[in-house]
């Protein structure tokens, strides 16, 4: 008899630490659902803290990477990473995942090193800037 697997995509939200409102979340989240993917996010405040919420209020699979003590109090199932620095964690979600998508300021150097990460691993990421809008799929 033949069986199909079908396997979910993990994909990588990464985001700015000053985001505190991203209009695209709740689409965002929606997509992933639809598609019957997971979400890998941080326990981070800022756009973690969004994504987290967005992912328990529409019961989208999601797992919450983090370093030493967990700093969220989400629901949410967490993986605990080896190491010191948040980038740690980030390498961690980028070699995991199967793509990648930031919401970046433009200004976060975090969101910038997980975008040089993906690229480097030579996985799609697709970067929404906030304050424009623009999107850019690398």
């Amino acid at each position: 008899m033949f069986k199909e697997e079908i396997e979910m995509a993990k994909i990588f939200i990464s985001g700015s630490r000053s985001i505190r409102y991203c209009s695209e979340v709740t689409t965002i989240i929606k997509s992933i659902k639809n598609n019957g993917n997971e979400v890998l996010v941080g326990d981070c405040y800022g756009l973690d803290s969004i994504i987290r919420k967005e992912c328990i209020k529409q019961q989208v699979p999601c797992t919450v990477y983090y370093i030493g003590r967990r700093r969220d109090s989400d629901p949410l199932p967490g993986k605990q990473i080896p190491g010191k620095f948040f980038s740690d964690k980030d390498r961690a979600m980028a070699r995991d995942c199967d793509k990648a998508l930031a919401i970046w300021d433009g200004k976060s150097n975090g969101t910038k090193n997980n975008i040089e990460t993906m690229k480097r691993l030579n996985k799609t990421i697709v970067v929404i800037n906030n304050n424009t809008n623009e999107i850019k799929i690398i």
